[in-house]
């Protein structure tokens, strides 16, 4: 009892500590006649971030203009919420700021900012707002004419289908830069903020490698992003790997259903996910394109579940295909992958110019392996659903790649043994019901 009256204290006092941290911050920040409150917090991957408040009129947004490097670089509203401001009762907390520095400009020395009302200067929360080795400009190396020439290739996806692992290995080759994190939003949903955000938030640690690449799976997925790829490298070179839609469907739920961020189970979220396709919900409007982005998650989740459609390869494929000549894009089967490994990887190097010699020094060890215990919760009624719901759609895939897509219609037969086992218990469990 003692312990927990000890740390009941000590929480106590840190968040204590925080607020009249903030509290000063907030009073040392003010105005002249205190109606104006704020500063500068950070300027990160080139965003300058802080906050602004009008005491008196607490409903309305506050206007910022910014100065960087002695140049007038634009104005930014103060209206993003943060519950730290709400928690001290300054209005509804919207006085959150995001300023996005233009590519026009090169490294960032010097940032102010100033409210239009008043012309009050926001202080620096610090000394060293500014960190160098986020913030630069952007190569001339990333550069090619009117387009970029960096990165250099994408592995496009699908979701579940072995993006994480090849970019585990390519990783380890030495001519290649791969992303950092895996997964840029860029393309996806952050392509507003310019390249040099790009090269800074996801490719900091590039050391001059000529080939670069990221792996973002809902590349491949959404219909606006093709475009967007061909308008930054239309020279860039495209890998789509690509597994048995129904086994990909069930993984891709299972990652979202045992991290208890899907609710439902496997058949009432797909009915679920037919119901908003059937709909018209496929991210081909401006409006949901920000719906979507405003809902994505540091996961990559956003707002409506896309089990069924990320199966739809053909379409997606086809998508590229109109934009991109047919010699830049690779089609790789997951299969390939799992039983021929280092020779997929072998090949995928050198379609994008890395020396395939070396990856005999690679470490081709799996990066994600299937849970068993998923396909307990996959019946037999299920799977039969999901591959009359791709047969067609296989069919023309199939007939696109020169390729006997015929195994796709025993999903999930070539597991381990033990995966094998759990799959006919579904499937006799199910034959009972």
């Amino acid at each position: 009892m003692r312990k927990i009256l000890l740390l009941r204290r000590a929480l106590q006092e840190s968040l204590l500590h925080r607020v009249h941290r903030t509290r000063r911050r907030i009073i040392s920040h003010s105005g002249e006649d205190g109606r104006f409150a704020g500063c500068i917090e950070k300027v990160l991957y080139r965003t300058i971030s802080g906050w602004a408040y009008d005491s008196a009129q607490p409903d309305r947004h506050v206007f910022v203009r910014f100065e960087i490097n002695g140049i007038d670089a634009g104005i930014a509203a103060a209206s993003h919420h943060r519950s730290d401001i709400a928690r001290l009762r300054h209005g509804f907390g919207s006085a959150g700021f995001e300023f996005p520095v233009p590519d026009s400009i090169g490294n960032i020395k010097t940032v102010r900012a100033f409210l239009l009302d008043g012309e009050m200067e926001l202080p620096a929360e610090s000394e060293s707002i500014i960190r160098q080795d986020d913030n630069r400009a952007l190569p001339a190396e990333w550069r090619s004419g009117a387009h970029f020439r960096l990165p250099s290739f994408f592995l496009l996806g699908a979701a579940k289908c072995g993006t994480s692992s090849l970019h585990a290995y390519l990783e380890q080759h030495p001519h290649i830069c791969m992303s950092r994190p895996k997964e840029p939003f860029f393309f996806e949903a952050e392509y507003e903020r310019g390249p040099a955000y790009y090269f800074n938030r996801y490719f900091s640690h590039w050391k001059g490698q000529r080939i670069v690449g990221e792996a973002r799976h809902r590349n491949l997925y959404m219909p606006y992003i093709p475009q967007r790829l061909a308008d930054y490298n239309p020279n860039a070179r495209l890998v789509v790997v690509l597994r048995n839609p129904v086994e990909r469907a069930v993984s891709h739920w299972w990652h979202w259903y045992s991290r208890s961020v899907e609710a439902l189970p496997l058949p009432q979220a797909l009915e679920a996910d037919l119901k908003r396709i059937e709909a018209g919900y496929r991210f081909e409007t401006v409006h949901e394109r920000e719906v979507y982005g405003a809902s994505l998650q540091r996961g990559g989740k956003g707002c409506f579940r896309t089990y069924l459609d990320t199966g739809y390869y053909r379409e997606q494929i086809d998508w590229y295909l109109a934009l991109f000549p047919r010699e830049q894009l690779r089609v790789v089967l997951f299969d390939d992958l799992v039983h021929d490994l280092r020779n997929v990887v072998r090949e995928i190097c050198e379609f994008i110019g890395a020396d395939p010699a070396m990856t005999n020094e690679i470490d081709c060890h799996r990066v994600n392996r299937s849970d068993p215990e998923m396909l307990r919760h996959v019946s037999q009624g299920a799977l039969a659903w999901l591959l009359d719901h791709y047969r067609e759609r296989n069919a023309r895939l199939q007939e696109f790649l020169g390729r006997s897509l015929e195994p796709w219609n025993r999903p999930f037969e070539n597991h381990t043994p033990r995966e094998h086992e759990t799959v006919l218990s579904a499937r006799s469990q199910a034959a009972s019901n």
